[in-house]
This record gives C-alpha cells, sequence and structure tokens, in this order.
C-alpha cells in the first residue's frame, strides 16, 4: 500500500510533475503533471500523512472549504491510483 516507489515529484518554480523512473532513469513520454496542491498531497503522502493530517496541511496553506478540501484529497488520490502510482 501508499506510494510507487517507481515514481519521484519534480518541482521546477511553480511547475511540479511526477515522473516514472525506468532503467535508471526518467520516461518522460508518462509524465503526470499536477498543480501546487497535488504536489503538497504527494509530500504529505510520502511522509505517510493520513487523509485529516493532508487536510489540515491544505486548510493551514489555503483558503478553502474543508469539503472542497477534502474532495480535492480524494480526487487527486483516484487519479494516482487509476495512473498506478498510488495503491489505497
Amino acid at each position: 500500500m501508499g506510494l510507487n516507489k517507481n515514481y519521484i515529484l519534480k518541482s521546477i518554480g511553480n511547475d511540479h510533475m511526477i515522473i516514472p523512473l525506468v532503467d535508471g532513469g526518467y520516461d518522460m513520454s508518462k509524465v503526470f503533471n499536477i498543480n501546487e496542491v497535488g504536489a503538497l498531497i504527494y509530500k504529505a503522502l510520502l511522509d505517510d500523512k493520513s487523509d485529516d493530517e493532508i487536510l489540515e496541511l491544505i486548510l493551514n496553506e489555503y483558503d478553502v472549504d474543508k469539503a472542497v478540501a477534502m474532495k480535492d484529497i480524494s480526487d487527486f488520490k483516484n487519479s494516482l491510483i487509476e495512473k498506478g502510482i498510488y495503491n489505497a
């Protein structure tokens, strides 16, 4: 369970992407571009944070409704699952 260790997060300025590792290198053809909130969630998942802990991080960082933040967490995790990056 958790994040697939064959992916890494790279950030360049305000651009964030999850990149698969293949044969000791990067597979740039399968880059998953994410926004700032996605990067925050991904980093929190790397640290094995719970959904409640991730929610607190988002609420402390952004002016967003709690229900919207919870949906963002759920939607992002589902996207990671669909791409094989995260196993729930």
